[in-house]
């Protein structure tokens, strides 16, 4: 996933499935956010998708802040919105959408999975991205803002990407 194709899973899961926004936002960016970091910056990972992008990275996040959710009073709600949000991070990554995921690390070697040595080298080139997937995330933020949108025109309220970000904001004050 790119960095759009995050902001407008959690934008949707917050629509249409009536989740915690803030915890949604951080369950689709946290894959990406620690393992870029381990692999980039303290170069401890063989690759910029391990340990994360693996089923035993997402149950186990699933696990701490389904717990941390309930220390802070939420109940079961971080733990199913994360869960969640982890989830389609990983569906939108995964071979379904054209991607590589290394779902069963460590209980599986992944020594054939390559990756770029420099930080955010698919934006100087994007040979690293499959231009299908970069389109499917396109057409993902594409339909998201044309909801918004669509969804502002009915209430009367102009749209704009400022007013509806602080909208969102509001919302989850709650």
């Amino acid at each position: 996933m790119i960095l759009p194709g995050h902001a407008a899973t959690a934008v949707l899961a917050r629509r249409y499935l009536c989740v915690d926004f803030y915890a949604m936002l951080a369950a689709t960016f946290a894959p990406d956010l620690i393992d870029k970091f381990l692999y980039y910056a303290v170069r401890v990972t063989p690759h910029s998708r391990i340990p994360m992008h693996s089923l035993l990275g997402w149950l186990g996040t699933t696990v701490i802040v389904t717990a941390l959710g309930w220390v802070f009073g939420k109940r079961g709600r971080w733990g199913l919105t994360w869960l969640l949000g982890y989830g389609l991070h990983l569906l939108c990554d995964s071979p379904v959408a054209g991607g590589e995921l290394p779902f069963l690390y460590p209980f599986l070697s992944y020594s054939d999975f390559s990756a770029s040595k420099l930080p955010f080298s698919f934006v100087l080139g994007l040979q690293d991205v499959p231009w299908h997937m970069l389109i499917a995330e396109t057409l993902l933020v594409g339909v998201t803002l044309y909801l918004e949108r669509r969804r502002h025109a009915a209430h009367g309220r102009p749209f704009s990407l400022r007013c509806w970000w602080c909208e969102l904001a509001k919302e989850n004050q709650v």
